[in-house]
Formats: structure tokens, C-alpha cells, sequence
């Protein structure tokens, strides 16, 4: 039975690597720089704290020894990569691991250094779960004692991510371990596992509009354009009599922001008019109360790649106003998946794979309708 775990765990982690390094390749040739997404969807290198309560338990396999178990804690600091294009995330790190045996044979308290990796697939939009693996490097030698080698566990791993504070992930999670070289004896490790991640680069926080409310509310976008067009027409002779908060959202129209399928970020040509805007609408950021930014997906690919997708691109644009000088309060950003699609057939797809810019409260209409020429 333990031959059959180790050789399934050996397999899931080696499919799992041709699978990351086939998104690291798809990513790399036209990858955003800086871009690390936020604690809602991390994107790229993120740093992790973390810390493991469970239980270890030993079975000998000669006569003259007797079975040993206890208790164990872990503490350990993990690189994790998110790639962007798809479900796969992965860990890279070192821990230290103290193990108080208490039953059995041994009374001993041991101590070790340990490298672990970790590739796992988000099978939801909180959940992971992939194979793990651990190789004792460092340490007490005595509940090893009789391998020569370093000592190498692999197990599964399951956990739930979710944002603390806006600012940082949070895993919470569970995962079991079996050895793969320790003679005479069957060890099994079982823990509970807390991280709490940290962006390797500070950057600014904008606000989110959660997935449940945009569902339940969604924007009146076709009733603001329609409204938009009966005053550009002149059939609305009275606009006073018409809800000012209306009159004053204005949904950017005069470029598409569109992208390629698959990708966070827009074409070269679409990301400097951005950065264009972002500059003048930096300058004058009393034009208007607040942006919403709101980025979609086609219906071509899974739907929570294309929850993540839809969210990215909006989150980037985001990033580029902020970076300008735009005030943090000023910016929300939203992911509609492909909620509210612009084509049905799959020629057109392209049109759904956008991001849309509806400023709110605007005070100068002329005015903020010339600074997004001036981008074009």
C-alpha cells in the first residue's frame, strides 16, 4: 500500500512539472513587469510565512525495536509562484521541524532542517490541492538513523487561500507525508497547515468589488449608453429632470481595450494609450469622483480561468492609474468573467476579451472626453 502512495505521489509531481513549465512558457515572452496581481487573485512571486501542528508516527519493521510516535511543529519561509494562465501554483522553501516522540522506543525531542516543493492545482476559486514533497537535510540523526541518505517524504496536500486584510493570502489547509528511504521503519507525518503571504514588492491596494455582488447588482451599462446617445441626439431637451448620478457615469468608448486570448495584458499599442491616460487623468483627478475598472473573459475556457482572467486585466489597468499618481479611493476594479459578453459567436470572441472604463460623478464631461483623445 505505501509503495502505491509513493509511486502515485512520484507521478502527480512529475506531470505537474511539464504542466508549470509549459504556463511559465506561455507567460514569458510578453510578461508584465511588476505585475504580482493582489491577495484576492497573487500573480508571480509571493513570499509565505508558515507553520505546521500534527502528528508523526514510526513502525518498525525489527523485532528487537518497538513502534515510536508524537507530536511535531514546523515553522518554515516558502517562495510561491502563481502562474497567470493557468490553475497551477507551486512552493519552494525551507522549514525546521521538531519532533517530540513521547511513545514507544524513543523520549527524545529531534530536530531538523527541510527543503520542501510543493505544485498544486486550484480546483477551485479558494482551493489547492497537488502532491508535496520534503528532503531532510540537515539535523538529529537519531529517528533516521539507520539511513545513510537524506531522507525524503511525499505526501498530498490540500488548502484553502483567502485574502486577510485585503493585502494578504491566507492558507489554511491539511496534508500527510510517507517516507520514501527510511530503513527499517515506516514513518507517516500528519499536520495542520497555516501560511499568511506577503508581496515580495509593496504596491498599491484598490478596491474590489467581490464576484457575489456584481452578480446580484450588475451595472446598468446599457441603460447609461443608451441614456448617453439620447443626449448626444439631443432627444432629451430637460437633463435636469434626468438622475444627475446617470448623466455623470461615463463609460470609456472611444478605444477598444481588448486582449489576446488567454493573456493578462493588452497588446503593446492598447498599453501605452493606458499609460497615457493614466498620466492626464493624473494631472486633472478632479474631473471626476471615482473609476471603475471592469475586465472580462470570452467563453472559451474554464470558468474560473476566466474569472481570473477577467479579474487580471482589470487589476493591471488598475495598477497602471495607481502607479500615475491616481488616488487609491479613486479606483475599483471588478471581475465579470464572461457575465456580460459583446459577441455570441466564436469569430467575434475578441470583443468579449476586454476591459471597460466607467468613470463616475463626473464634473466636466467636454473636458475629461479631451483628455481621452489626446490619449488615443
Amino acid at each position: 500500500m505505501k509503495q502505491q502512495f509513493i509511486s502515485a505521489i512520484i507521478f502527480l509531481t512529475f506531470i505537474s512539472l511539464p504542466a508549470l513549465a509549459k504556463d511559465n512558457a506561455s507567460t514569458s515572452a510578453q510578461v508584465v513587469d511588476n505585475y504580482y496581481g493582489d491577495a484576492y487573485n497573487p500573480n508571480g512571486w509571493w513570499g509565505f510565512l508558515g507553520l505546521n501542528l500534527g502528528v508523526v508516527d514510526s513502525e518498525t519493521r525489527l523485532r528487537h525495536e518497538r513502534d515510536t510516535g508524537g507530536s511535531q511543529f514546523n515553522l518554515k519561509a516558502l517562495g510561491s509562484h502563481y502562474f497567470t494562465n493557468n490553475m497551477w501554483l507551486a512552493d519552494l522553501g525551507l522549514g525546521l521541524q521538531n519532533s517530540s516522540l513521547g511513545r514507544g522506543q524513543m523520549d527524545k525531542s529531534v530536530t531538523a532542517a527541510y527543503l520542501e516543493f510543493s505544485p498544486r492545482y486550484r480546483f477551485a476559486r479558494n482551493w489547492q490541492v497537488g502532491p508535496t514533497t520534503q528532503i531532510f537535510l540537515l539535523g538529529d540523526n537519531d529517528f533516521f538513523e539507520d539511513s545513510e541518505s537524506p531522507v525524503g517524504f511525499v505526501g498530498a496536500a490540500l488548502n484553502y487561500e483567502t485574502p486577510w486584510m485585503q493585502e494578504y493570502p491566507v492558507r489554511i489547509g491539511g496534508r500527510v507525508y510517507v517516507d520514501i528511504n527510511v530503513d527499517n521503519r515506516q514513518v507517516t507525518m500528519a499536520m495542520l497547515d497555516l501560511q499568511i503571504g506577503m508581496p515580495f514588492t509593496s504596491r498599491p491596494t484598490v478596491k474590489v468589488i467581490k464576484r457575489e455582488s456584481v452578480i446580484k447588482n450588475p451595472e446598468p451599462q446599457i441603460k447609461e449608453k443608451v441614456l448617453e446617445a439620447a443626449i448626444e441626439e439631443e432627444v432629451i431637451d430637460d437633463i435636469d429632470d434626468i438622475n444627475k448620478s446617470e448623466l455623470k457615469d461615463i463609460i470609456l468608448s472611444e478605444k477598444d481595450i481588448t486582449f489576446s486570448m488567454g493573456r493578462v495584458e493588452p497588446e503593446q499599442q492598447t498599453q501605452e494609450f493606458l499609460n497615457r491616460l493614466a498620466d492626464l487623468l493624473s494631472q486633472e483627478k478632479e474631473l471626476f469622483k471615482s473609476v471603475r475598472i471592469s475586465g472580462h473573459s470570452d467563453k472559451l475556457g474554464k470558468n474560473l480561468t476566466n474569472e481570473i482572467l477577467s479579474y487580471s486585466r482589470a487589476q493591471l489597468v488598475a495598477r497602471a492609474f495607481a502607479a500615475a499618481g491616481l488616488s487609491n479611493e479613486k479606483l475599483e476594479v471588478q471581475g465579470l468573467s464572461d457575465s456580460q459578453p459583446l459577441a455570441l459567436n466564436k469569430e467575434e470572441s475578441f470583443k468579449n476579451r476586454r476591459v471597460e472604463i466607467t468613470f463616475s460623478g463626473v464634473k466636466d464631461e467636454k473636458r475629461l472626453r479631451e483628455l481621452i483623445r489626446q490619449a488615443l
